[in-house]
């Protein structure tokens, strides 16, 4: 499957808009979103974990320096994932 196609394309640029910004509760989210699509590739799906991941990484490692948005990403992305 392409990036290139609508809506996988439009969850990628949500969710690249979102890290550049460090906005992370959205970029998360937008990848959770993207990961769950069907027909991506295996290297599509890789990319998008390990994305993820760093997101996380980066977004705990900003709470751990005291980050109010990081801190408050983390509450956020608790209560989303409890629903």
């Amino acid at each position: 499957r392409d990036w290139s196609s609508d809506v996988c394309s439009s969850d990628l640029e949500s969710a690249l808009a979102a890290v550049k910004s460090n906005d992370y509760a959205t970029a998360i989210l937008a990848l959770q979103k993207l990961h769950g699509q069907a027909g991506l590739n295996p290297e599509q799906v890789q990319a998008v974990e390990k994305t993820s991941s760093a997101v996380s990484d980066q977004m705990y490692a900003a709470a751990n320096k005291g980050d109010p948005n990081a801190k408050k990403a983390i509450e956020d992305l608790r209560k989303t994932m409890s629903r």
